[in-house]
């Protein structure tokens, strides 16, 4: 497994198909290491030309856990938050995408084209902001922009979000995740439950901790509204959001593509807030098609 010392920390990472096709950085969200992208995205983006490169975010997966950085509590930011006071983060989404910009330079790579789902979203929105050479095209899939005042997700949904297994056990650990995708995934698209189990363990066995989680979300909590400065891009953008969404409502979607000059939003009706399998293949093209355009 490649990993790398990038921006003083590091990044595990790899890479799929020809070198010398056009490159496609994929950049996954809250404690989602790259074994969470669908090898069937991977490969139908490999398949239509491309050079693709999953990575770990800093605090999960292979990558370095920041472990020597306090965690604060998510209850007491999440009230300075509402208040409009400043959040304690340990770092910030300007950093995890400095990581990112520093590891496409490592691998001597130019020009790409970034996808972020959720966090990444985010993450793949500062990169366009911060290094207009380097990204060709912008992806944003089930993300938002920061603005404050869009709608916060189903109460049901952020309960479970902020609260924690019953314990660190492993068994604890797997009911809790499959809680989350039952609240969070696509109510047209349902997964089959061995699937999602295996899934599930799958990315827990890849690295998965409580606390790279909540310093993760501190840095989304932290983080500015983007909006002044996603008005001022000019690259291709796609915008992919699901209708039942109900982590990052449709809104925060639909705000990401008002934001953004010439984009292009896509609203799928019975997606939640996952990447379900039958959708797939139509991603990809959408990704390619876009992709492609930024070439003339």
């Amino acid at each position: 497994m490649p990993q790398s010392l990038v921006n003083g920390i590091k990044i595990a990472w790899e890479r799929h198909g020809d070198v010398t096709n056009p490159a496609i950085c994929l950049v996954h969200g809250l404690g989602m290491p790259l074994t969470a992208w669908p090898a069937a995205l991977v490969s139908g983006l490999v398949s239509r030309g491309f050079n693709v490169i999953t990575m770990d975010n800093r605090d999960i997966g292979r990558s370095q856990l920041m472990s020597d950085s306090a965690a604060p509590s998510l209850f007491l930011n999440g009230l300075r938050r509402q208040l409009g006071l400043r959040v304690h983060a340990p770092y910030h989404l300007k950093d995890m995408m400095a990581d990112t910009t520093a590891l496409l330079r490592s691998l001597e790579i130019e020009r790409v084209h970034v996808v972020g789902v959720s966090m990444g979203g985010m993450i793949a929105q500062l990169l366009a902001i911060h290094e207009p050479a380097l990204v060709a095209s912008l992806t944003s899939i089930m993300s938002t922009t920061g603005n404050r005042h869009l709608p916060r997700p189903d109460p049901e949904v952020a309960r479970h979000i902020f609260s924690r297994p019953v314990t660190r056990s492993k068994e604890d650990r797997i009911a809790f995740n499959i809680r989350t995708w039952e609240l969070i995934s696509s109510p047209a698209y349902p997964s089959d439950k061995n699937d999602r189990i295996a899934f599930i363990l799958r990315n827990l066995e890849r690295g998965v901790t409580a606390e790279g989680i909540r310093r993760q979300t501190l840095a989304i909590m932290a983080a500015p509204s983007r909006v002044p400065q996603l008005q001022k891009l000019n690259l291709p953008c796609l915008v992919i959001h699901g209708k039942e969404d109900r982590l990052v409502r449709l809104e925060c979607g639909e705000d990401t593509a008002l934001s953004i000059p010439g984009s292009k939003l896509c609203v799928f009706p019975g997606m939640g807030h996952d990447l379900p399998g039958p959708l797939i293949d139509h991603f990809a093209q959408l990704i390619a098609d876009q992709a492609h355009s930024a070439y003339g």
